[in-house]
């Protein structure tokens, strides 16, 4: 999924004051955590990146919005404000796998791609937040029907993942 069509989706979310569902944010990240390690993706990221996109997936904002910012973050002069303080709806399981994937520390982050996966996979299991690819198709056709390979891709049955939902 290229970075371009999820700032797209992000923005056409906040535009049309529709959040994306919690469970899509999730899946749409679990996905991305399949395809980077199966080295299907354009773009390289790694936990903190894919913490970016659940963040600006869940909030609509990005976390740092300026060289900066980040610069003042990275030096410790700067917090990134928890994604519950810009919308009430995170619930605070999901917000702390958000911040230890965005730790400043990569040693306090998920050691991995896998550890980060299998946390969304917890969260969506004990939260009951239940999302069917189909729902998340149909979603993301609804909101930005100009991005079909986007679509496509989510709803791409071909790629098995481990999901609870």
């Amino acid at each position: 999924m290229a970075r371009w069509c999820l700032d797209e989706v992000v923005a056409r979310s906040r535009d049309l004051k529709r959040p994306i569902p919690i469970p899509h944010a999730c899946l749409i990240v679990m996905k991305l955590c399949h395809a980077q390690k199966q080295g299907s993706v354009m773009i390289n990221m790694d936990v903190f990146g894919l913490g970016v996109v659940l963040y600006e997936l869940l909030t609509g904002e990005k976390p740092l919005v300026s060289a900066v910012e980040e610069r003042a973050w990275r030096l410790g002069w700067l917090t990134m404000p928890p994604p519950s303080e810009l919308s009430s709806r995170v619930p605070l399981a999901l917000e702390a796998i958000v911040l230890r994937a965005l730790e400043r520390n990569p040693a306090k982050r998920y050691p991995n791609i896998d550890d980060l996966h299998a946390a969304l996979e917890r969260f969506v299991a004990n939260a009951g937040a239940v999302c069917s690819r189909t729902a998340l198709r149909d979603w993301l056709a609804e909101l930005y029907p100009e991005c079909s390979s986007v679509v496509e891709w989510i709803a791409d049955d071909t790629e098995k993942i481990t999901v609870a939902c």
